[in-house]
């Protein structure tokens, strides 16, 4: 009854024998109870029980002070239980958390290697693309060329055959990497001028190579499409080291002569599906950004005026050099 109306009841007999009769309570005890208290256990959300006492005994009767005693008590257990619950559910929901967080872990990663995949048939078209241009200079520098072509042939074959590997974390030299980066980039896109200032000697980075050279692709292809309707088409590439507090770093920008970056726009140039190009499919920079923060402990910032280009500056922790 109290479940029901999930109020307190206090039984004198008259009120047991009426609510008996009226077919709300039954009683189940062969020795007529004299006098019963009962109050609801009531969390936030429901009423999860009943907490009573009862008397058979005429000389022991229960009153306001009693009741007030006992829904005192109530309370507490109620609260005590809730505590119990929510603790019970905040261990699962951490539990699901975790379990969640390994799988999106896992999705990231195929996504990363689906997407490096994707770029790599992309790059093998646009070199594809060069062929004709190649074929015609032949004539001149027939040995020259034909030695570049099973070059980079053989480098875009060998790029091939490690997406078939799982990636595996090393230290990276980064003069190595932005030199192979530069020099693809440059017969990729032969129209745009890219410039370059990279230091020698140039910290090595911990991190997983192709991952970290299709970060720092994106964002130089970022800068490439900037430039792509500009009479001067000028991408910058800077590169050297960087100290800041007590940790080395290497700091890499990429530098474009483009029409820049919007306030508005800058808020959001890191999120994924968001592109100022029409034709742009607005994931590169977010995993760029992923990529460089996430698997590389890196930073990632822009600047920009509108109509006086944008650069990004890339800070990468430093290891020590392999003696």
């Amino acid at each position: 009854y109290v479940l029901k109306t999930q109020k307190p009841l206090f039984g004198s007999p008259e009120v047991i024998k009426k609510l008996i009769k009226d077919g709300e309570i039954i009683s189940t005890s062969r020795t007529p109870v004299r006098f019963w208290l009962g109050v609801p256990l009531k969390t936030r959300k429901k009423t999860i029980g009943v907490m009573a006492v009862h008397s058979y005994d005429e000389d022991v009767k229960y009153g306001k002070e009693e009741l007030d005693i006992l829904l005192f008590i109530s309370e507490q257990i109620a609260m005590a239980i809730e505590r119990v619950r929510s603790q019970e559910g905040l261990t699962k929901l951490v539990s699901r958390l975790k379990q969640a967080q390994g799988e999106i872990a896992e999705k990231e990663e195929l996504l990363t290697r689906s997407i490096i995949a994707s770029d790599f048939v992309h790059n093998l078209n646009n070199l594809a693309g060069t062929i004709p241009v190649w074929a015609n200079a032949l004539k001149e520098k027939t040995e020259d060329m034909i030695f570049e072509i099973q070059r980079d042939v053989k480098k875009l074959l060998r790029e091939g055959e490690k997406l078939k590997k799982t990636a595996q974390e090393e230290k990276i030299d980064i003069n190595t990497l932005l030199e192979s980066l530069l020099n693809n980039v440059r017969i990729q896109y032969a129209e745009t001028e890219i410039k370059k200032e990279i230091s020698d000697e140039l910290y090595p980075v911990q991190g997983v190579k192709p991952y970290l050279s299709n970060a720092i692709y994106n964002v130089i292809l970022n800068g490439i499409e900037s430039v792509f309707e500009k009479k001067t088409r000028t991408v910058t590439v800077k590169a050297g080291n960087y100290t800041e507090n007590n940790q080395n770093w290497v700091k890499i920008e990429i530098a474009d002569t483009g029409e820049g970056i919007s306030e508005k726009d800058m808020e959001r140039i890191f999120e994924h599906d968001f592109t100022i190009k029409g034709e742009g499919r607005g994931y590169g920079l977010w995993r760029a950004k992923n990529t460089i923060e996430k698997k590389c402990s890196g930073r990632i910032s822009v600047s920009s005026q509108k109509g006086k280009g944008a650069s990004f500056t890339i800070l990468l922790p430093g290891s020590e050099k392999d003696k």
